[in-house]
C-alpha cells in the first residue's frame, strides 16, 4: 500500500510492504484547487515513479472534499500506473484519523491553509465554509505570513522588527514588493513567510498579530458549529504545531481547550493503516 498525503505546500509519501513501512519521503505540494492538472500529474509522476510496484494506494489531500477534484487526482495516478485499489480521501479525513480517531469532535487544520469540520461516528459529518486563501483562512501559514507583510509595508512595526524581516528577505521593501507580484507560487512564498512570524513571535507587535489571526480563526470556522463549547477540539498542521502556545491562548479567552494537536498526519496514518 502507497499512502500519499499531500498538503499545499508538501506531499509526504510512505510504502508499506508485507507489513514493513518504508521511510517517510517529502516532495512538493499537491493542490487540485489552485494547480492545473498538467502540474499535478508531473508530482504525481515523479512519487510513484519512486516506489515499488503496488496494487493499493492511499490518497489524502487538501481540496479533495470536492468530486472534481478527487477525479483530477484519480485520473493523474490511473494515467501512471493502473492499481487495483485508489481511494482518494479529503486533508480532514487524515486530521480526524490521527487525532479524534474513533471519538467524535471538532477537527481544524492550520497548515499553509486552513480548514475546520465536525466528525461524528468516524465519519466527516459538517464540513465548515472556508473562503479560501484570498477571503479567509484565518489562522493559516498564508494569513500569518500575509498579516506580517501588511504591517511591514504599511510601517506598522518597529525598526528593530522591519531589520529582522529585511535580514530574512535579503530584500528592500521595494524589491520584495516586486518579488512577491511575480513569484511563482506566490501563495506558498508568502505562506513561508510564517517562519519569519515564528522567529519574532515574542516581540509585542508580532504577538498581536498571531492573536489576532487566531481568533478570526475561531470566530469565522470553530464557532460556526453552534455546538463549540461543547465539542472536543483537535487541530493538526504545522501552524497549530509550532504556534500551539499562542494558540492555546487564543482557544483559552475563547474559553476553549485542544485535545491535541498533530504536526503532521503522514507517521500517525502508517499506524492507522497498519492496524
Amino acid at each position: 500500500m502507497i499512502i500519499i498525503e499531500a498538503g499545499g505546500s508538501s506531499t509526504q509519501v510512505c510504502q508499506i510492504l508485507n507489513g514493513v513501512p518504508s521511510s517517510i519521503t517529502t516532495y512538493t505540494g499537491i493542490s487540485p484547487s489552485y494547480m492545473p492538472k498538467e502540474s499535478i500529474g508531473i508530482v504525481l509522476k515523479q512519487i510513484l515513479k519512486d516506489q515499488e510496484p503496488d496494487t493499493s494506494l492511499m490518497y489524502y489531500g487538501t481540496g479533495c472534499r470536492q468530486a472534481s477534484a478527487k477525479m483530477i487526482i484519480r485520473e493523474c495516478i490511473q494515467s501512471i500506473n493502473d492499481y487495483t485499489h485508489i481511494d482518494i480521501y479529503s486533508d480532514l479525513l487524515a486530521a480526524a484519523r490521527v487525532t479524534a480517531n474513533r471519538s467524535n469532535g471538532q477537527i481544524n487544520i492550520l497548515g499553509t491553509g486552513a480548514a475546520s469540520c465536525l466528525y461524528e461516528n468516524k465519519k466527516i459529518k459538517q464540513v465548515y465554509f472556508n473562503s479560501g486563501y484570498l477571503f479567509g483562512d484565518y489562522g493559516s501559514g498564508f494569513q500569518l505570513g500575509q498579516a506580517l507583510l501588511k504591517a511591514y509595508f504599511e510601517d506598522r512595526l518597529s525598526p528593530q522588527i522591519e531589520l529582522a524581516i529585511q535580514e530574512f528577505t535579503g530584500e528592500t521593501k521595494q524589491t520584495l514588493v516586486k518579488k512577491i507580484y511575480t513569484h511563482e507560487s506566490t501563495k506558498q512564498y508568502i505562506a513561508s513567510f510564517a517562519r519569519c512570524m515564528y522567529r519574532l513571535k515574542n516581540d509585542p507587535q508580532v504577538n498581536e498579530l498571531i492573536q489576532a489571526s487566531f481568533s478570526k480563526f475561531i470566530h469565522q470556522q470553530i464557532q460556526l458549529n453552534t455546538a463549540y463549547k461543547n465539542t472536543a477540539q483537535y487541530f493538526v498542521g504545522s501552524i497549530a504545531y509550532f504556534f500551539q502556545e499562542e494558540l492555546t491562548q487564543a482557544m483559552k479567552t475563547a474559553e476553549l481547550q485542544i485535545m491535541d494537536i498533530c504536526r503532521s498526519p503522514i507517521e500517525k496514518l502508517i499506524e492507522y493503516h497498519l492496524t
